[in-house]
């Protein structure tokens, strides 16, 4: 995989509160459009997806429904820490 230096708790962080993996652990990260992202976690909703971007840096919302990517954060806990503190959402 051609993906950046991203820092991604191989281990994912599974929100207690919303019952959801917002990041998964690595064995189940998928590798979709033939290799362009790479699906490592979910918001819980209207199947948005949270993605690492070939050749990007940081973490992108995906929604499926416009196609579109959203940069949400530069690594991981930044992921973690701003959807706790509600400064992130989707």
């Amino acid at each position: 995989m051609d993906f950046q230096k991203h820092t991604v708790p191989t281990e994912g962080y599974f929100s207690i509160a919303e019952q959801n993996w917002l990041l998964r652990p690595r064995e189940e990260w998928v590798l979709r459009d033939g290799g362009l992202w790479l699906e490592v976690g979910s918001a819980g909703v209207d199947g948005i997806a949270f993605a690492l971007r070939k050749g990007m840096s940081g973490i992108f919302a995906f929604y499926p429904i416009d196609n579109e990517f959203v940069w949400k954060a530069d690594d991981g806990s930044a992921l973690i820490a701003g959807w706790l503190s509600g400064s992130i959402t989707v």
